[in-house]
């Protein structure tokens, strides 16, 4: 079994990668946003764009996650909430907020999904609870980094912004790693 899940090495790293830059973007996105001017009122809205578009994206993803016959749906995952998280960066104010949550907002829920969709294909039935584990805990050791990461990058720099550029650096390494994952050994690509 643990041959099974070495063979697995791309996604455990990419889906760590993942947790780190999204956990980053969740926690530090509105200390962005209030610095570059955003109002409460528009804080509320970008929250619930962001949520109201995370869980009716979820449907879309699967039907996209499911096309994929080798191992690079979490990439796709990945490099869309990579793209989410540059707007706010690249553009402050309103229009880039909400740029941001229907991107962001719109991958985020996908993550779990699309890794879930590579174990499946990748091992047998059996191996599964342990992978999906194995998985989950690597998704929380990203989670645990990535504020730290940002947050000293932030204090250091003395901006915000500085240390949200960690997130898309992240999310977009996560990407890159995920490219290294092999098509399934059953697969016929």
């Amino acid at each position: 079994r643990l041959r099974e899940l070495r063979q697995l090495m791309p996604t455990f790293l990419g889906y760590a990668l993942f947790g780190a830059g999204y956990v980053g973007y969740m926690t530090f996105i509105i200390a962005l946003l209030r610095k570059q001017g955003g109002s409460s009122e528009e804080v509320i809205w970008f929250w619930f764009v962001l949520g109201l578009v995370s869980a009716v994206s979820t449907l879309a993803w699967g039907r996209v996650l499911g096309a994929f016959h080798d191992a690079h749906g979490p990439a796709l995952v990945f490099a869309t909430a990579m793209l989410g998280a540059l707007p706010v960066l690249l553009s402050p104010g309103p229009i880039a907020m909400f740029a941001s949550a229907v991107l962001f907002g719109g991958s985020l829920m996908a993550g779990p999904t699309s890794i879930t969709i590579v174990v499946q294909r990748q091992l047998p039935a059996a191996s599964w609870t342990a992978a999906l584990s194995l998985l989950t805990v690597a998704f929380a050791l990203g989670q645990a980094v990535g504020p730290i990461l940002a947050g000293a990058i932030s204090d250091a720099t003395g901006n915000i912004a500085a240390g949200f550029w960690v997130s898309p650096v992240l999310l977009g390494a996560a990407a890159c790693v995920n490219l290294l994952q092999r098509p399934p050994a059953n697969s016929a690509a």
